[in-house]
C-alpha cells in the first residue's frame, strides 16, 4: 500500500472511526483500525462487533494494499502532525508514515484477522436531514437505561409510521419521546430498537455535519449512510414496551413556565439535595399563583425558592429526582415549558409550549 493524503482529511477520518474501537486483550485485532485502498480512496474501518464504522478518504493512491494499525497510536500521532501532506507506505506489516519533518514506523496486524463488518444491502428506508435527526436524538438518548438486564430498554426505539419517525427512550423512571416528520412515506412501517451506544456515536459523528442521512434496515442490522461515512449496527431483539399506556392524557394541575427560569431554580435548589438524597419538592398553589421548590438534607440544610406564575387547576405537590427533571428541561429548546401533573404518585409531564413533537415524562419519588 502506498498513498498520500492531507493530514486534515486523515485526522477527520480517524476521529470518526476510532471511538468504536474496543480494547480487548482476548482479541487484539479489535484494538486496530483497518486501512485499505480501494477505487482511488483510503477506506478506514473499525468495529467492536456490535457497531462498525467505515470512512472513505480521498487521496493519491499509488499502490493498493491493506493493513490494520493500533487505533490509539495512529490516531494520536496523526492528530499531532502539522496540516500538511501525509505519505503512507507499507512494508510487510509496518506502516511508514512521513509528514514534513516527522517520520514514524508503526507495527500493524494482518488485515485477514480483521472481522467482517456486516453489509446492509437493502434499499434505504428513508432519509433524514442531520440538522433535524441529530438534535432529535439528543432529546431522547439520555433517558435510555444504562444497564443491560432489560435489553429492550437499553436502546432507542425507532418507530417508522408512514411519514413519521417516532423516537423513544426510557429507563422505567422517565420517558422521552420525539416525533420527526419525514419527507417521504415509509411503506408498511417499521419498528426497531438500536443500541444506545449506536445512537450516541451517531450524535458524535454527525453533530457538525450538514446533509441527509440515509437509513437502511435489514433483518438484524441497520445502516446509517452519510457522504463518505457508513455506520452499521446490530439491532436489539425483542419488543419495545408499550409506553403509550403510561402517557397521561388528563391533568389536575397545569402551569406554563419560562424554561430557563425553571431550569436555573431547580439547579440552585438541588444543591441542597446532592449529598444524602436526590429529591426536590414542588408545591403548586393556584390561589397564591406561586410554585415553591425546595430541598432539604440533614447534612447540608434547606433551600427554598418561589416562582410567581398563573397555575391552572387545583393545589398539588410532588417530589422528584432532581437529575431527571434537569435532564428533561435541558433538552427543551422552547422559551416556555408546560408542566402537568395529576397526583403525587402519578407520572408528570414536561413539554415545550410551542410544539407537540416532544414529550418528557418523569415518575415521582413516593414519600
Amino acid at each position: 500500500m502506498k498513498l498520500s493524503c492531507t493530514q486534515e482529511k486523515l485526522n477527520q477520518g480517524l476521529s470518526k472511526v476510532s471511538h468504536v474501537v474496543k480494547k480487548d486483550a482476548t482479541l487484539p485485532i479489535l484494538s486496530n483500525i483497518l486501512f485499505e485502498t480501494k477505487e482511488g480512496r483510503l477506506k478506514l474501518s473499525a468495529t467492536d462487533l456490535e457497531i462498525g464504522v467505515r470512512c472513505n478518504i480521498l487521496g493519491k493512491i499509488e499502490k493498493e494494499g491493506t493493513l490494520t494499525l493500533p487505533a490509539d497510536i495512529i490516531t494520536s500521532y496523526v492528530n499531532s502532525l502539522p496540516e500538511s501532506r501525509v505519505n503512507l507506505e507499507t512494508t510487510d506489516q509496518i506502516l511508514h508514515l512521513k509528514c514534513e519533518s516527522f517520520e514514524a514506523n508503526i507495527k500493524g496486524l494482518p488485515s485477514k484477522e480483521f472481522p467482517i463488518i456486516p453489509e446492509v444491502k437493502t434499499e434505504p428506508l428513508t432519509k433524514i436531514p442531520t440538522d433535524l435527526f441529530i438534535p432529535s436524538l439528543n432529546q431522547i438518548i439520555f433517558a435510555a437505561a444504562q444497564e443491560e438486564s432489560r435489553p429492550e430498554i437499553s436502546g432507542v426505539s425507532f418507530n417508522f409510521k408512514k411519514n413519521l419517525l417516532v423516537l423513544a427512550a426510557t429507563d422505567s423512571y422517565r420517558l422521552a419521546e420525539k416525533r420527526v416528520k419525514l419527507e417521504s412515506e415509509v411503506k408498511g412501517g417499521k419498528s426497531i430498537i438500536i443500541p444506545i451506544r449506536t445512537a450516541q456515536e451517531l450524535v458524535r459523528i454527525l453533530s457538525e455535519e450538514v446533509g441527509d442521512v440515509l437509513v437502511s434496515v435489514s433483518e438484524n442490522q441497520i445502516l446509517f449512510h452519510f457522504n463518505e461515512v457508513d455506520m452499521t449496527s446490530r439491532l436489539i431483539e425483542g419488543q419495545y414496551p408499550k409506553y403509550q399506556e403510561i402517557i397521561p392524557h388528563e391533568f389536575k394541575t397545569r402551569v406554563v413556565l419560562d424554561t430557563n427560569l425553571f431550569l436555573d431554580t431547580i439547579k440552585t435548589v438541588s444543591l441542597f439535595s446532592r449529598e444524602a438524597a436526590s429529591d426536590i419538592k414542588m408545591e403548586l398553589d393556584p390561589s397564591k399563583e406561586e410554585i415553591t421548590i425546595s430541598a432539604e438534607t440533614s447534612q447540608v440544610g434547606k433551600s427554598e425558592s418561589k416562582i410567581k406564575t398563573k397555575i391552572e387547576g387545583e393545589k398539588n405537590s410532588i417530589n422528584f429526582n432532581y437529575r431527571y427533571v434537569l435532564e428533561g428541561l435541558s433538552v427543551i429548546t422552547s422559551p416556555q415549558v408546560i408542566f402537568e401533573m395529576t397526583t403525587d404518585s402519578a407520572p408528570a409531564v414536561l413539554k415545550p409550549a410551542d410544539s407537540k413533537d416532544y414529550i418528557y415524562i418523569v415518575m415521582p419519588i413516593k414519600q
